[in-house]
């Protein structure tokens, strides 16, 4: 018990002091990520100025820089010493499970950003929307490919070394399932922006009553449930939705 708290509290002192060194540097890594999502979304400008001026659009907005922000963060999580500390050596080990791992995540993460930008048939207020939203989900794509990375690393440190029981073996499973836990916050947090990024957008179209009057293919209308119409929409006969 007392090897555990000395490791223990000497993991603890070295984290606060890295955290006094590094919280300057992640605050500017992650000013940069928002910087860099902001970016991407005003090449070409944000679309005509009624849309430019809801509130939806420019929380939307606020989300894809939030969400480029924390993808920078994220990132910084996964390449820092820390993590790596518990995985060095390994990854001559696992060269073959890291590659065939992010292959095979990479290949659906490509494929359904391809699909649900480039080839969609719907048009977006947002000057060259798809072009965006692809960039946008390539960056965030190849974060996630690092945490996939970092998971086939932990599988193969685990089936490296079987425990024996020892003190030291204990204290090795501790870190890595520390690891591991830091993985999968990233990934969620990587997976909880996106969903809430994309319902922002579609509350920002669904906002914008010119586009939907321009575009009737993003609108389904039904004889039930009118409503559900917002007041631009609304005929006698229909209720609108748009498709997620």
């Amino acid at each position: 018990m007392a090897f555990f708290t000395a490791r223990r509290h000497a993991r603890i002192g070295r984290e606060l002091r890295q955290g006094h060194l590094e919280l300057p540097a992640l605050i500017g890594l992650a000013l940069l990520g928002g910087a860099i999502g902001l970016g991407v979304l005003s090449v070409g400008g944000f679309g005509p100025s009624p849309w430019q001026q809801s509130a939806e659009l420019r929380f939307w907005v606020f989300l894809i820089v939030a969400q480029t922000a924390t993808w920078a963060l994220g990132a910084a999580v996964l390449l820092s010493a820390q993590l790596r500390m518990p995985l060095a050596g390994i990854w001559a080990k696992a060269r073959a499970a890291v590659t065939t791992g992010v292959l095979a995540a990479a290949v659906p993460l490509v494929g359904f950003a391809s699909l649900a930008s480039l080839h969609s048939s719907l048009q977006y207020p947002l000057p060259h929307h798809a072009a965006k939203i692809f960039v946008l989900s390539l960056i965030g794509s190849a974060v996630a490919l690092l945490g996939v990375a970092e998971l086939a690393l932990v599988k193969t440190a685990l089936q490296d070394e079987p425990a024996r029981g020892s003190a030291a073996d204990i204290e090795r499973f501790l870190e890595l399932r520390a690891v591991l836990q830091r993985i999968l916050a990233v990934e969620g947090t990587i997976l909880g922006t996106a969903i809430l990024a994309t319902g922002a957008l579609r509350n920002a179209v669904i906002a914008y009553p010119d586009h939907l009057r321009a575009n009737p293919a993003y609108v389904t209308r039904t004889p039930t449930n009118c409503a559900s119409c917002t007041p631009h929409t609304r005929t006698n006969t229909c209720s609108s939705t748009a498709p997620t």
